[in-house]
């Protein structure tokens, strides 16, 4: 097929580089460069597949900021392709209809990589299913607003009778779902050197193309009163039973004389350690309040 031209010598210099670019997006050098780099992008992602399963393809390329812009560029050059050769004539229906084909094949598939839902619906024999699971994380906060609201709650009075309620002021709670995108790997296999820009030792991951794709580290969600950021995370963890602290404490406040404080209080706590980077030799476990309000949290590092 002839190569399009749109500009001419004698257009401003504005226009000349407009339609440059358009006769540029519209190329058949672009749309071979981009067919080339999606097959040798499949070729990867197939071998991510195989290797580490179908979440580290969705993760690493399928998902990935870039494949979504190397997809949004394919659709701009088929589109490009055929605008710059309208009005079309009758022997070029084929022609039109392969490049709307594939126009609506990439937007379909960009939207339902950004939009979709890929959750599990089990149905057994002769049985019904009615809820989906969907295998994302997330992290779910309360919030009270501080604004009170009035409900009303029946007293002795007669059934159906305002006389018979009285008043009763509620803080209303406001609930925030955060989504969180951790990866399919802890977060410490991820290697930082230059040198593992395509290759790393085994255990770690090189830089190309795990270190492309968005993971939600640092601060997630942020409010007037709080904020909430994610400093690490091990996706291989597990809660196992560690070891157990039965003790008494009592709270004292700094200058104050504790004599005249309240009896030492009974606690029991137990320590939860998970199991992923050794390195850290960390773990959080139980905790307890006391009566006065003081929290009291068991922690141990190695």
């Amino acid at each position: 097929m002839s190569r399009v031209r749109l500009h001419r010598p004698d257009h401003p210099r504005l226009l000349r580089l407009l339609l440059s670019g358009v006769e540029f997006l519209a190329s058949l050098r672009l749309a071979v460069v981009l067919l080339t780099f999606l097959i040798l992008v499949l070729a990867v992602a197939t071998f991510i597949e195989t290797t580490y399963g179908a979440e580290a393809a969705r993760f690493a390329v399928y998902r990935a900021w870039w494949f979504t812009w190397l997809g949004g560029l394919l659709a701009v050059n088929v589109l490009c392709a055929a605008l710059v050769r309208f009005p079309w004539r009758k022997h070029q229906t084929g022609f039109v209809m392969t490049h709307a084909g594939i126009i609506i094949l990439l937007v379909g598939s960009l939207w339902s990589a950004r939009q979709g839902i890929d959750a599990q619906l089990s149905i057994y024999e002769d049985g019904i299913g009615h809820i989906a699971f969907q295998d994302t994380l997330h992290f779910e906060i309360d919030i009270a607003s501080g604004q009170q609201r009035t409900t009303r709650e029946a007293t002795a009075g007669v059934e159906g009778d305002d006389r018979g309620q009285s008043p009763r002021q509620e803080n209303r709670v406001v609930r925030f779902a955060i989504p969180f995108r951790s990866g399919p790997f802890n977060w410490c296999d991820y290697s930082q050197r230059l040198e593992d820009l395509l290759w790393a030792p085994p255990g770690r991951l090189p830089i190309l193309p795990w270190q492309l794709a968005r993971r939600d580290q640092g601060v997630v969600f942020s409010h007037e009163r709080f904020r909430l950021e994610v400093l690490d995370y091990y996706a291989d963890s597990r809660r196992i039973r560690g070891g157990y602290l039965a003790g008494y404490v009592r709270s004292v406040t700094p200058g104050q004389d504790a004599s005249w404080l309240a009896a030492w209080q009974p606690i029991e706590l137990e320590l939860q350690t998970g199991k992923g980077d050794d390195r850290a030799g960390t773990a959080i476990g139980s905790r307890v309040t006391l009566g006065d309000g003081t929290r009291v949290v068991l922690l141990a590092a190695a």
